[in-house]
């Protein structure tokens, strides 16, 4: 790990109190209360809990900065989520995802099979025992369940 991360590490474990017990990133991130973020976001375990950040990411085209008309003002977006509070994951299509975030729609989105798995984009929507889904663009949603899992059983 480069001193830049090592000193974000640091940072983040200051800002929340804790010792981080496991750290990944996940490029896509909304949530049926509306937010979308293209950005890339920043996730990790500590306690009995997970904390998400998102962080601004520049568009680019081939390595190359692309500079947008129209820039929305970026306004970051951070989160701290009890283990206990997550109902259910499950791995869904993303443009399904993508709809549920636009309609705000409030029941969970159908596992995705085998065969979508292959051929189309996924995400993994997390459902919290308040009704609200949140969806995460996941390197391995095996790892998340497992850590997920250590998080409730208090052994992280």
């Amino acid at each position: 790990m480069d001193r830049e991360a090592i000193e974000f590490i640091k940072e983040k474990e200051s800002q929340i109190g804790a010792k981080i017990g496991w750290r990944t990133f996940s490029t896509w991130f909304g949530s049926n209360n509306g937010i979308l973020r293209e950005y890339g976001v920043f996730l990790c375990a500590f306690d009995d809990s997970l904390y998400f950040e998102d962080f601004e990411r520049l568009p680019t085209f081939l390595g190359y900065p692309i500079q947008r008309k129209k820039k929305v003002e970026y306004v970051r977006y951070d989160r701290t989520i009890k283990a206990s509070d997550i109902k259910a994951i499950t791995l869904v299509r993303k443009r399904d995802a993508e709809k549920a975030i636009r309609e705000k729609a409030l029941n969970p989105l159908p596992k995705a099979n085998k065969l979508i798995s292959l051929f189309a984009k996924t995400v993994t929507q997390v459902e919290l025992s308040s009704g609200e889904l949140l969806y995460f663009e996941l390197i391995s949603i095996k790892e998340f369940e497992k850590i997920v899992k250590e998080l409730k059983n208090g052994s992280i």
